[in-house]
């Protein structure tokens, strides 16, 4: 099975190297952990019963709305993770849950601008999406952003710019923070039981978010750290 993963994710690589040849821009920037907001007072959520299928790789890649290597990489790097069975895996509630939640999440992310202690955040009014086929249950904000100035594209380099944070122990704009960055949203998304996530919101508070990094890191770090050298 191991083998077979690992023939797949080479597969997909591969396919982001050729979509990159084809002209895509790269990244200016990186970020960090991922300050979530939750819905404003009075929002609403809307929930579906309906059965979501799986979109195949070619129609991901086509969804993907940031086209940049260092997303892309990072994208492929957690559905590599995601598609292994392993102690990440198995704490978003396995493979199959667990991709379900995030390539809707991947395929809207968008960048935006913000401050440099911010990594990914999501914000607005949210829908409960409820899967007959899986018992998927988890939530889709109406944003979810990456930002640019953070420590998914940037680190400090000269004295007189601004500090960038880490991303749990791993230094900002590097690959190990982004897919942390991004298994950390996960978490704020699916459902343990009615109205309970698996992460908590971090809502404005930097304590909470480093306390979920650290959570999302301490059962992925080892997946994480086996991703293939490339």
């Amino acid at each position: 099975m191991r083998a077979w993963r690992n023939v797949y994710y080479l597969t997909l690589v591969f396919g982001i190297f050729a979509a990159l040849l084809q002209g895509t821009a790269s990244g200016q920037s990186q970020n960090f952990s991922a300050p979530l907001s939750g819905p404003p007072e009075g929002s609403f959520k809307l929930e579906t019963e309906k059965s979501l299928p799986q979109p195949t790789f070619a129609e991901l890649k086509s969804r993907l709305t940031i086209k940049d290597p260092s997303y892309t990489e990072a994208y492929f790097d957690v559905v590599s993770i995601l598609s292994d069975e392993n102690s990440c895996s198995d704490f978003f509630g396995g493979p199959d849950k667990a991709l379900e939640v995030f390539n809707q999440l991947a395929a809207m992310m968008t960048k935006t601008y913000s401050r440099q202690n911010v990594g990914i955040q999501m914000s607005g009014d949210y829908m409960t999406m409820s899967n007959q086929i899986s018992g998927n249950r988890y939530r889709l904000f109406r944003k979810a952003e990456v930002n640019v100035l953070g420590p998914f594209y940037r680190q400090k380099i000269f004295e007189t710019e601004p500090s960038v944070p880490h991303v749990g122990s791993f230094p900002p704009n590097t690959r190990e923070a982004r897919t942390l960055m991004l298994l950390h949203e996960l978490g704020h998304l699916i459902e343990l039981r009615r109205g309970q996530w698996l992460l908590p919101d971090d809502g404005h508070s930097e304590e909470q978010s480093e306390e979920n990094t650290r959570i999302v890191e301490k059962h992925c770090a080892k997946a994480i750290m086996a991703l293939p050298k490339i």
